[in-house]
């Protein structure tokens, strides 16, 4: 039988409890100087500017429990050696991580002190859903990634002072990650299923928490759908325009489109009659999508800008 993660951890720690294993021992650290020696011999390598929870969190899962176990059998008063998996052990583990190293990746942005993140307001045209995360030192990045063998083995570029990283859902429903800096450059790319997509919705790293906050109303097949509209949106050609406004996805089971400078406006009022045009347009453009049933849409105009507004029922 296959062991996973979750079957390494002892029963006195809980995750809902304490939080993170990092955040926990970290704790644990500030009240007694014997755990703190005990953290110390798993971070010896460990950069002095990452937060103790922080580098406990981007230690291999094994060395985590490895580490748990130690402190929870001297908090109980057990004198035992270090408790050692072997590699079969790890390989196991290691096949039940799912697609690529995505899990590490986020436990780097992690470490990294990327937590709570907002969705990036430029969205580029093949993205549905994007986060872009900058200003870093190409040195820390290295430092993070170089923790993981699953990183290491990639050819990543860290000969600029500065970098970026990035993730986010495609049009075409794959789930892609990886590095920038004037270009995206992918470290890796798969596409979602319903289970992979669940389990990122449960995931407890904090740097994945605001994709979260994303995904929280809407289910694979409403992503899916969102990327049906988005590339099928990309056609509609309300008239005349001077600008088209990347589409913006929000938590709110919305997409919306602009428009700038479509119709005639006076006073910074589209005219009534151009309005009702462009919604009648639209919903005959969109009455020969299989999907149209499954959505409700409203236009608006502002400021010489025209919003269509497409909302998952």
């Amino acid at each position: 039988m296959i062991k996973i993660y979750s079957d390494f951890i002892s029963e006195s720690y809980n995750e809902k409890a304490h939080g993170t294993i990092g955040e926990y021992i970290e704790e644990l650290c500030s009240e007694n100087d014997e755990i703190k020696n005990i953290v110390n011999q798993h971070l010896k390598d460990s950069e002095p500017w990452i937060e103790i929870s922080n580098a406990i969190n981007i230690l291999p899962d094994l060395e985590q429990v490895n580490l748990l176990k130690r402190v929870e059998k001297y908090l109980s008063g057990v004198e035992e050696e270090p408790e050692v998996f072997t590699s079969t052990d790890v390989n196991l583990l290691e096949e039940s991580y799912g697609k690529g190293v995505l899990n590490t990746f986020f436990k780097c942005l992690t470490a990294l002190g990327f937590k709570e993140n907002q969705p990036s307001h430029e969205t580029p045209s093949e993205f549905l859903i994007f986060f872009k995360l900058s200003g870093v030192e190409s040195s820390k990045i290295e430092s993070v990634f170089n923790r993981f063998k699953s990183l290491q083995s990639i050819q990543i570029d860290y000969t600029q002072p500065k970098m970026g990283l990035y993730f986010g859902i495609r049009n075409t429903g794959d789930f892609e990650y990886g590095y920038y800096y004037d270009e995206l450059i992918p470290i890796g790319s798969f596409r979602l299923t319903k289970s992979l997509y669940n389990k990122i919705k449960l995931s407890d790293l904090k740097s994945a928490s605001g994709l979260k906050k994303m995904l929280v109303n809407y289910n694979f097949d409403d992503i899916k759908l969102l990327g049906k509209i988005k590339q099928r949106m990309d056609s509609f050609q309300p008239g005349y325009f001077e600008q088209k406004m990347t589409p913006k996805v929000y938590d709110n089971r919305v997409i919306t489109f602009g428009f700038y400078g479509v119709g005639k406006w006076d006073n910074g009022k589209l005219d009534e009659g151009e309005l009702l045009n462009i919604k009648g347009n639209l919903k005959n453009f969109l009455l020969s999508s299989p999907w149209s049933n499954k959505i409700q849409l409203s236009v608006v105009a502002n400021k010489f800008w025209v919003y269509i507004n497409l909302k998952l029922k």
